[in-house]
């Protein structure tokens, strides 16, 4: 499984570099503080996408009001519906859970670095009470686009939970819709 893995990064990035009409990348619909956690203890606050092909140039703030615990992990709530026009049609699709968030956003070389460095000031683990800012970093929404969700519009609940703290009560909540589209 690790090797076919392996072999279609290898041949999707190939493709990629000959300039093939095949390149996809995340499109961005949505992404702000969920309606139902508007006082949780971190917020992100104008938020700003700007789309150049694969990445994205992303400004915003996060806003932590208290010291948050650490130990924070990363829930993923996927809901996948048929298109952006069938919001009727969503079901739920996968959660995904990341238990150590703050060793997974120190690693270098992924598709958040650009982001993650671009913090003023930085914000390590365990996240502090402050404002943080981003201006320009860059995420690659190519990365997205390898996995098998093409063909879908996705409805995204991102939860930062803290220690044993369940979902109806997170350290902060984002919700994206997005979707796989050519670039």
């Amino acid at each position: 499984m690790k090797m076919i893995a392996h072999v279609i990064g290898f041949s999707v990035a190939f493709l990629g570099v000959l300039g093939l009409p095949f390149e996809k990348t995340v499109k961005i619909h949505r992404f702000v503080n969920c309606p139902q956690h508007r006082n949780s203890p971190m917020l992100v606050d104008g938020t700003q996408f700007t789309q150049n092909r694969r990445v994205y140039y992303i400004g915003t703030r996060i806003i932590v009001k208290r010291d948050i615990q650490p130990n924070v992990k990363l829930v993923l709530q996927f809901e996948r519906c048929k298109s952006k026009e069938s919001l009727d049609s969503c079901e739920p699709y996968q959660d995904v859970t990341i238990k150590d968030i703050c060793r997974l956003a120190g690693e270098k070389s992924k598709p958040w670095t650009g982001f993650v460095n671009n913090m003023e000031p930085a914000l390590n683990c365990p996240y502090k009470k402050g404002v943080y800012t981003c201006k320009n970093a860059t995420i690659d929404g190519g990365a997205l686009s390898v996995l098998p969700i093409s063909g879908w519009f996705w409805k995204v609940n991102i939860l930062l939970l803290e220690s044993e703290a369940n979902t109806s009560n997170p350290a902060m909540c984002i919700y994206a819709e997005g979707e796989i589209v050519n670039v």
